[in-house]
C-alpha cells in the first residue's frame, strides 16, 4: 500500500493523544506530547487515510549525533498494513538525507511485533534496561541500528 506521511503539528495534538486510549501502555502524556510537538529537537512524524484522519504516528529525538526513536504508534484497525514498516523506512530515510548515522530505540520486551520488526529492518540488539518502563517495571531492550 502507499501512504502518505507528514511532519505532525500542534494542531495534530488531540488526535494523537487520543490514538493512545486503545493501546494498553499510554506512550506519552497529553502535556508531553504538546511540548514535543513545539520541541525543535522532537519530530513526529503521522499518516492519514482516505479521510484524513491521523492512523499512524512515530516520534523522534534529534540529538547531536544520533537520533532515538520514542514511539511508534499504529491505530488497531490499521494494524498489520505495514505502515509500522512504512514509518520505520522513512525515518531511516530521514536520517539518510540528514547524514545521522544511528538510531537508538528501546522496547519491551513482552512488545514481540514491534521486535520482530526492528530486527526486519537490521537493527541489534545491544542491551537491556532492566525496570525500564514505570507502569509495570518491565525491562526494556535496547536496539541500534547504523546507517
Amino acid at each position: 500500500m502507499n501512504y502518505n506521511i507528514y511532519k505532525a503539528t500542534i494542531d495534530d495534538l488531540d488526535d494523537m493523544y487520543n490514538m493512545q486510549k486503545s493501546e494498553p501502555h499510554l506512550l506519552i502524556s497529553y502535556n508531553a506530547l504538546k511540548c514535543d510537538l513545539n520541541d525543535n529537537n522532537k519530530l513526529y512524524f503521522i499518516t492519514k487515510d482516505e479521510n484524513g484522519n491521523i492512523n499512524s504516528f512515530a516520534g523522534i529525538s534529534l540529538l547531536v549525533d544520533h537520533i532515538d526513536i520514542d514511539n511508534i504508534l499504529v491505530k488497531e484497525e490499521y494494524k498489520r498494513l505495514k505502515i509500522a514498516s512504512f514509518l520505520l523506512n522513512s525515518i531511516i530515510e530521514y536520517c539518510k538525507k540528514k547524514k545521522i548515522e544511528k538510531i537508538f530505540l528501546e522496547v519491551r520486551t513482552s512488545n514481540v511485533p514491534a521486535i520482530k520488526l526492528y530486527e526486519k529492518f537490521k537493527f541489534k540488539n545491544i542491551s537491556l534496561r532492566k525496570n525500564y518502563y514505570p507502569d509495570n517495571n518491565e525491562d526494556a531492550y535496547v536496539y541500534m541500528l547504523k546507517i
